[in-house]
């Protein structure tokens, strides 16, 4: 109740133009319907029916609050529903099952190494959203109940190939798959308890499995802790214009890199 009062006093003092919610689930929602005050903009990176308010659709779920409130911003700038030079109210929920923290950011002058992977390096963010989805699912559910880590090397597959080499039998090799296909998924599956890294292509074809990369790993700066799987494809993001998106076996997370740096943490 305590966080209605200062919203709906916010909003009607004029002192924010719009309030963006970042909703997790339906009862989040019913929460946002509630309130009395205009403005109001629902972010979320699932897909639900029957949203009353604008909804700025999120690829994917970020966890850094700077990152996901920029692409938030930006995405919604380009997509109407806010305008440049607004003041913008963020509310979160931190550690919590109820929104009880709240953000004031302006729609001006701010950057967001996701959004500009996703604008401006020809990305194919169906590929890249899919994938994502399914690190994220190799995390929680493991394959045959056993935590595995994975590597998913996407676009700029021609180079990526020829700095890397197989390490085991390719099944798809007269016969492309799509990460994508449904009907291939156990397959995939079972393709992830391999050692080295998927290659697929934009357009979401598997182009080779379980491929050592095999490049040079000097130089390359990402936060300790981070093993030689995490150090070997965000080299390999350094020496082509791939986009990695690594599973730790250890911490479960997915990890996004281009051009040797890490862009985000995903889960």
């Amino acid at each position: 109740m305590v966080l209605k009062r200062i919203l709906e006093t916010v909003s009607r003092a004029g002192i924010v133009d719009n309030i963006i919610f970042f909703a997790e689930n339906k009862e989040d929602l019913k929460y946002i319907d509630s309130l009395d005050i205009p403005g109001k903009i629902v972010c979320i990176d699932k897909d639900i029916n029957n949203i009353t308010s604008p909804v700025i659709k999120l690829p994917f779920r970020v966890n850094n609050i700077t990152e996901v409130i920029n692409l938030a911003i930006l995405l919604g700038c380009d997509d109407h529903i806010l305008d440049k030079d607004k003041t913008i109210l963020c509310v979160f929920k931190i550690n919590s099952d109820k929104f009880d923290t709240i953000f004031i950011n302006s729609s001006n002058d701010i950057n967001s190494k996701i959004y500009n992977l996703l604008k401006f390096d020809c990305v194919n963010t169906e590929v890249l959203s899919y994938i994502i989805d399914l690190a994220i699912e190799f995390g929680y559910e493991g394959v045959d109940d056993k935590s595995i880590g994975a590597i998913f090397m996407i676009g700029d597959s021609e180079k990526v190939m020829e700095l890397s080499r197989s390490i085991s039998y390719y099944p798809f090799e007269n016969n492309y798959a799509s990460i994508m296909d449904e009907n291939a998924r156990d397959v995939i599956k079972a393709l992830a308890k391999l050692d080295g890294a998927f290659v697929i292509n934009n357009d979401g074809r598997i182009v080779g499995v379980s491929r050592y990369l095999d490049v040079p790993t000097q130089g390359i700066d990402i936060p300790k802790g981070l093993g030689a799987r995490h150090i070997s494809a965000a080299s390999m993001t350094k020496n082509t214009n791939a986009i990695a998106i690594v599973l730790s076996e250890t911490d479960k997370k997915v990890r996004l890199f281009k051009d040797g740096k890490l862009l985000a943490e995903i889960t």
